[in-house]
């Protein structure tokens, strides 16, 4: 019967064995949750968002007009949360490789991704509670739908530590070759905060800081993605161009074989 050593050995051969594999799955996680999030967004008529100048007839309208495409975003953006959340994993995973990062950086980018999920993961729940029950009271409607785009739009915070400990950690790469270029770093620590705007939303039902605003919304949708268009494409590089720990695990396995056999 071969020892763990040995089944360990064979299994880091394998697809599934192989670090690069689920890293690579986590990036895959970080492009779906996007995806769901905006697909969501269109398959319940939410994009644009439900003005919140609207009055409770109007939200209840588009409630029962849109009722199956809302309770549809709910599923898809439920999903975006855990997604999230492997995203994040593979974001710590290759801080790791970067020498001289204190752990507080990469336990700060890592925490805050977990709670940033908690930003798709809620307004999730909060949509479907909302167009559950679609004969309630116009008021209840109206109140459930301001608590799921407040939850959405204004829990931006965890996302910005997120990105700023990011850049922090590829700011910190002193080495000839760095594992991530310079810029994107200064990206991750200086984009995010122009979604501080977006913190009045909760005193206005108008204008462009309005959780429907250029500012609020539309700027902030175009940051996060593109930020996170860009943090993906070289994270893909930076997990292939691994050859080093390809090579030290090469090593590894070979030598736990010759030992056993």
């Amino acid at each position: 019967m071969p020892s763990r050593s040995q089944i360990s050995a064979r299994y880091s051969r394998t697809t599934l064995g192989s670090k690069k594999t689920f890293e690579y799955a986590c990036v895959g996680a970080g492009v779906a949750t996007n995806i769901l999030f905006f697909v969501g967004l269109l398959a319940g008529s939410m994009m644009p968002p439900l003005a919140p100048a609207h009055t409770a007839e109007e939200v209840v309208s588009h409630y029962k007009r849109h009722l199956t495409g809302i309770r549809v975003l709910a599923t898809l953006v439920l999903w975006s949360g855990p997604l999230y959340v492997m995203w994040t994993a593979v974001c710590s995973s290759q801080m790791k490789r970067i020498p001289g990062v204190p752990h507080a950086v990469t336990a700060t980018q890592l925490a805050s991704g977990a709670l940033g999920a908690v930003g798709f993961y809620a307004p999730a729940i909060l949509f479907a509670t909302t167009a559950y029950r679609p004969e309630r009271p116009p008021e209840i409607t109206m109140a459930l739908n301001d608590l799921s785009w407040i939850f959405t739009v204004f829990g931006f915070t965890p996302v910005v530590t997120q990105n700023v400990a990011f850049g922090w950690a590829i700011l910190a790469d002193l080495r000839p070759k760095p594992l991530f270029p310079r810029w994107l770093g200064w990206m991750n620590v200086i984009l995010p905060f122009g979604l501080s705007p977006g913190m009045g939303l909760h005193f206005v039902h108008h204008g462009p800081i309005a959780w429907n605003g250029w500012v609020t919304f539309w700027l902030g949708f175009v940051w996060f993605g593109g930020l996170t268009g860009a943090n993906i494409m070289y994270l893909i590089l930076a997990i292939g161009n691994d050859m080093e720990r390809d090579a030290v695990e090469e090593v590894v396995v070979e030598d736990v074989t010759k030992r056993n056999c």
